[in-house]
C-alpha cells in the first residue's frame, strides 16, 4: 500500500471508530432504560474478550495467552481501566443526560495531561492548560445548561451531578488504561487488547454479582429486534470493532492524528442525538463546541511542537 492509502486508511479507521463511539452514549442511554449498566458492561466486554481472544490464538497461538509476568498491569488495566471505566460510564449514564456524558468523555485527553502532570511531574505548557481550562468551563456550561439545572428541581440536580461524577470518574479509569499499557506497548495490539479485556472480565463478573444480590440489576420483559440491535451495536461493535479500527489508526496515523479526530466523538453524539428528537439550548451548544475547539486547538498545538521537533505523529 502506497504511504497515500496507507495515511487514508488511517484516518477511516479513526473516523469509523469515533462514529461508533459517537453513537455509543445516545443508543446506551435507550438501552438502560430496559437493561442496567452492569449487564450491559459486562456483556459489552465479555463479546470484546471472546474476540479478541479468539483473534490473538490465530495470530500468535496459545502461548500469547499468557501475563508473561505483567499480572499487576493487567490487573490495573483490566480492572481499572476496562472493568472500572465501562461500569462507571453506564452507571453514570442511567443517572444523567446522554448529551452531558458525551461531552464529560471527551476530557479524556485533558485528564490524561493532568495524569501525567501528577504522575511525572512534567508541568504542561501555559497554552495547553489554558485550553484545559477552557475544555472544563465548556463541561460545566453543557452540563448545568448555562446554570438553569440549579434552578430546576434539586432531586434532578442531585441524580444529574451523581451521573456526571459517575461519568468523570469513568474517564479517568479508561485515562488509566491507556497509561498503565504502555509497559506493554512492546506486545502486539491484539495481545494487549485480548488479555486486558480478559482481566477486565475477571474483575466485572465479581461485581456484576454483587450488584445482581443487591437488586441492582434489571432486565427487558421481552427482547425485540430493535433492543436486540441496539445491544449487539454496544456489544459487538461498540468494544470489539471499535478498539480494533482504533488500533489500526494508532499505528497508521499515529496517536496525535487519532487524538484530533476523536475530538468529533461528542459532535458525532450531539448530531444523532438532534436527530433522535434532542432540543440543545443555546449554553449547551457553546459549551460543546468549547469542548471541541480548545481540545482540537491544543491537539494542533502539539502537533506544530512535534513537527519542529521532526516528528509528525
Amino acid at each position: 500500500m502506497s504511504s497515500g492509502g496507507h495515511f487514508g486508511a488511517g484516518v477511516a479507521a479513526a473516523l469509523g471508530a469515533v462514529l461508533i463511539w459517537g453513537f455509543q452514549i445516545p443508543l446506551g442511554k435507550q438501552v438502560l432504560a430496559q437493561l442496567d449498566g452492569f449487564s450491559l458492561g459486562l456483556l459489552r466486554y465479555v463479546t470484546a474478550m471472546l474476540g479478541f481472544v479468539a483473534l490473538l490464538v490465530w495470530k500468535e497461538g496459545w502461548a500469547a495467552v499468557s501475563p508473561a509476568g505483567h499480572f499487576r498491569v493487567l490487573s490495573v488495566a483490566g480492572g481499572v481501566g476496562i472493568a472500572g471505566s465501562v461500569m462507571l460510564v453506564f452507571a453514570g449514564l442511567t443517572l444523567t443526560r446522554p448529551e452531558s456524558a458525551a461531552i464529560i468523555g471527551a476530557l479524556q485527553p485533558a485528564i490524561a495531561v493532568l495524569a501525567q502532570w501528577l504522575l511525572e511531574r512534567r508541568r504542561p505548557e501555559r497554552f495547553t492548560l489554558a485550553c484545559i481550562a477552557v475544555a472544563f468551563l465548556g463541561v460545566m456550561l453543557v452540563v448545568t445548561r448555562g446554570g438553569a439545572a440549579f434552578a430546576t428541581d434539586m432531586s434532578i440536580t442531585v441524580d444529574e451531578f451523581v451521573g456526571n461524577t459517575l461519568v468523570f470518574l469513568g474517564s479517568i479509569a479508561w485515562v488509566t488504561y491507556s497509561v498503565s499499557t504502555r509497559s506493554i506497548s512492546h506486545w502486539s495490539s491484539a495481545r494487549i487488547s485480548a488479555l486486558t479485556c480478559l482481566f477486565g472480565v475477571a474483575a466485572a463478573t465479581p461485581v456484576w454479582w454483587v450488584a445482581h444480590l443487591a437488586g441492582a440489576t434489571y432486565f427487558p420483559a421481552s427482547l425485540d429486534g430493535a433492543l436486540i440491535g441496539k445491544i449487539a451495536f454496544l456489544a459487538i461493535f461498540g468494544a470489539l470493532v471499535a478498539i480494533f479500527l482504533w488500533n489500526i489508526s494508532l499505528r497508521r496515523i499515529g496517536a496525535l492524528n487519532s487524538v484530533l479526530l476523536s475530538n468529533l466523538t461528542p459532535v458525532v453524539a450531539f448530531g444523532l442525538l438532534a436527530v433522535m428528537g434532542a432540543q440543545f439550548t443555546s449554553a449547551e451548544l457553546v459549551g460543546a463546541a468549547l469542548v471541541v475547539l480548545a481540545l482540537g486547538a491544543n491537539n494542533l498545538h502539539q502537533r506544530r511542537l512535534r513537527s519542529a521537533s521532526g516528528s509528525t505523529r
